[in-house]
C-alpha cells in the first residue's frame, strides 16, 4: 500500500491537521516543522539498482521510520471520511483497524460494498479489496483469515448453534527461516526467538489441540536453522506448562539509559553486565553487529577503484568518485575554512568549485572568496579545468561519509554547527548555528 499512498499538499495537510487536534508531544517541534522535514522526505526517496541511483516519484518509502504513522494517519482520515457518507443504519455493526487492514460485520452485504466504494473515491491511487469468508473444514462452517489468525465457525456439539474458533494463520509465501544459530549475535536474541514464537502459537490458537500442529512445524523450522532440538523442545515445553496470569499493572521503571556495546562473544557481554549490575547502575545493555560482508565488499572495492584512478584530484589524495560527503575546504592564503557536502561524485561539486574560482564568479562561496581576496586567481579560460591552481590554493578534506542523502546533509550541518566556517556564506549558517 505504501507506493500508492499520496504526498501531495492535501495529504499533508491531514497531517498537520490531525498533529493539532491531538495533544502530541513533538519535542519542541511545531507540526509545520514536521510537516516540512515529511515533505522532504518524502522528495528524497532513492533505490540504488544496476549501479544507479533511481527517485521514487509515487507513494512513500517502505523502509522509512515515518512511513508507518504516515500510512496509519491518512488510512484513519479515510475511514472517517467514508463512515461520515455512510447512512447510521448502514454502518458497520463492529470494525477493527490494522493500518490498511480491517476486520468488520455488517448487516447485509450491500452496506459492505457501498462502503468500500465510498473508500475507493477517496484517493485515485489508493484501492480497497474485500474478503468473504470461504468454507471451511467441517460441512456448513466457515473460516476468514484476519493478519496472523484464522477464525472458524464450528457446529457446536450439543446444539444446532455455530460457535467460533480460531488458530495460527501463515501465508503460502512463509518460509519458516529464522536467525541462524550460528549467527553472530547475543545467544539470548536466539533463545528469545524461540520464547516468541512459541507464544505466539499458542495465543493464537483458541485450543492446545489446534496449537500442537503449528508447534510441531515450529520445531521443525528451528531445527533447520541449525538450532538444537533439546533446546527447541525445552522452552515449548516450559511454555505449554505456564499457567496464564494477567500482567501487573505496575511495570518496573525503566533504566534511565541504554548503552549500546559492539557484540564480540558471550563472555564478554557477561562481563559487561555483571559490571552494571554490581555498580546499581541505571542502564540497560544491547548488543549492536558488525558490519555486513556486503559493506566490507563494497568498501574495498571503492578503495581499490580510489588507487586505480590516476586523475588529477586523486593525485591530491581526494576521492572524487564518493557521493554522500562532507568535506572541507581551507585556503592555504589565508586559513580560512568552507565546508560543504555533496550527494553526487563529489569530482562533480568540486567541479563546480573550481569553475567558480576560475571564472571569477560568485555562483559558488570558494569563487565569492577568491573574488573578493585574490581576485588574481581568476583567469577567465573557459573549455578546460585548471586543477592546478585549484589545489595549489585549497586544500580538500573529507570529514564525514554518509550512506544516503538526508544523512549526508545533515551531517553537513553538525559540522558546521561545530565548526563554523569563515566562508560559509549566511544563509547556510542561519540555519545550522544558534
Amino acid at each position: 500500500m505504501y507506493p500508492t499512498l499520496p504526498t501531495c499538499d492535501k495529504a499533508l495537510t491531514i497531517i498537520n491537521r490531525y498533529l493539532r487536534r491531538y495533544d502530541i508531544d513533538l519535542l519542541g517541534f511545531s507540526p509545520h516543522h514536521i510537516t516540512t522535514m515529511i515533505r522532504f522526505v518524502m522528495d528524497h526517496i532513492y533505490a540504488e539498482a544496476a549501479g544507479g541511483y533511481y527517485r521514487q516519484l509515487t507513494g512513500i518509502g517502505t523502509g522509512y521510520h515515518c512511513s508507518g504513522a504516515y500510512a496509519e494517519i491518512l488510512v484513519d482520515n479515510m475511514y472517517e471520511k467514508a463512515l461520515s457518507l455512510t447512512p447510521a443504519l448502514e454502518r458497520p455493526l463492529t470494525l477493527a483497524l490494522y493500518v490498511d487492514d480491517s476486520h468488520s460485520m455488517w448487516r447485509k452485504k450491500e452496506h459492505c460494498d457501498q462502503f468500500v466504494s465510498n473508500l475507493n473515491n477517496i484517493w485515485p491511487s489508493v484501492r480497497f479489496t474485500r474478503e468473504e469468508p470461504s468454507p471451511g473444514k467441517q460441512t456448513g462452517s466457515t473460516e476468514l483469515s484476519f493478519l496472523d489468525i484464522l477464525v472458524r465457525t464450528v457446529v457446536l456439539p450439543t446444539s444446532t448453534y455455530y460457535g467460533l474458533e480460531w488458530e495460527l494463520f501463515q501465508k503460502a509465501t512463509h518460509s519458516g527461516r529464522y536467525l541462524h544459530y550460528d549467527s553472530h549475535c547475543e545467544q539470548t536474541i536466539k533463545l528469545n526467538i524461540v520464547r516468541t514464537e512459541s507464544r505466539r502459537v499458542l495465543n493464537r490458537c483458541s485450543t492446545r489441540e489446534l496449537a500442537y500442529p503449528h508447534l510441531e512445524r515450529l520445531r521443525i523450522n528451528l531445527a533447520d536453522s541449525g538450532y538444537p532440538w533439546t533446546t527447541i523442545s525445552n522452552i515449548i515445553a516450559t511454555e505449554l506448562n505456564k499457567i496464564p496470569t494477567p500482567r501487573p499493572s505496575n511495570h518496573s521503571k525503566e533504566a534511565d539509559f541504554l548503552l549500546k556495546v559492539p557484540y564480540t562473544n558471550e563472555a564478554a557481554l557477561r562481563k559487561i553486565r555483571n559490571v552494571v549490575k554490581k555498580c546499581s547502575l541505571p542502564i540497560r545493555i544491547t548488543t549492536t553487529s558488525g558490519s555486513k560482508v556486503e559493506s566490507l565488499v563494497k568498501r574495498d572495492l571503492i578503495k581499490n577503484s580510489a588507487r586505480e584512478c590516476d586523475c588529477v584530484i586523486h593525485q591530491h589524495e581526494v576521492p572524487c568518485d564518493w557521493p554522500h560527503v562532507v568535506y572541507r575546504t581551507t585556503c592555504m592564503e589565508c586559513d580560512k575554512g568552507y565546508i560543504g557536502a555533496t550527494s553526487r561524485p563529489l569530482k562533480d561539486r568540486l567541479g563546480e568549485h573550481e569553475a567558480s574560482v576560475r571564472l571569477g564568479t560568485n555562483t559558488s562561496a570558494l569563487g565569492e572568496h577568491c573574488l573578493n581576496t585574490h581576485p588574481e586567481l581568476a583567469t577567465g579560460i573557459t573549455g578546460r579545468r585548471d586543477w592546478t591552481s585549484f589545489f595549489g590554493l585549497f586544500k580538500v578534506d573529507i570529514i564525514r561519509k554518509s550512506r544516503d542523502t538526508l544523512g549526508t546533509f545533515l551531517a553537513e550541518s553538525q559540522e558546521i554547527t561545530r565548526g563554523k566556517p569563515e566562508l560559509n556564506r549566511k544563509e547556510e549558517l542561519k540555519g545550522f548555528i544558534h
